[in-house]
């Protein structure tokens, strides 16, 4: 088991997520992870994180809002890696 752990930098604050992942979910994607509250202008933040690939190359990260600070649902795509 991986504790995993990734935070979005925008201007207007931090979005953080977190998750455990089991060695078996590692290799099979999307794997999600909850989003766990955020700072600033995203500090009701609620959602999820998805993780479309994973492995030793870049992920691709989605973020599902539940709640933003707008009231509107949102999808945003992050290139990134999976903090291991």
């Amino acid at each position: 088991m991986t504790q995993c752990l990734k935070t979005k930098s925008l201007p207007e604050g931090q979005i953080p997520a977190q998750g455990v992942v089991g060695s078996e979910q590692i290799e099979k994607v999307p794997f999600v992870q909850a989003v766990t509250g955020g700072t600033g202008a995203s500090k009701t933040a609620r959602g999820e994180l998805t993780v479309n690939e994973a492995g030793p190359q870049p992920a691709t990260l989605t973020y599902e809002s539940v709640e933003h600070p707008i009231g509107a649902a949102t999808r945003s795509p992050d290139p990134g890696q999976v903090a291991a």
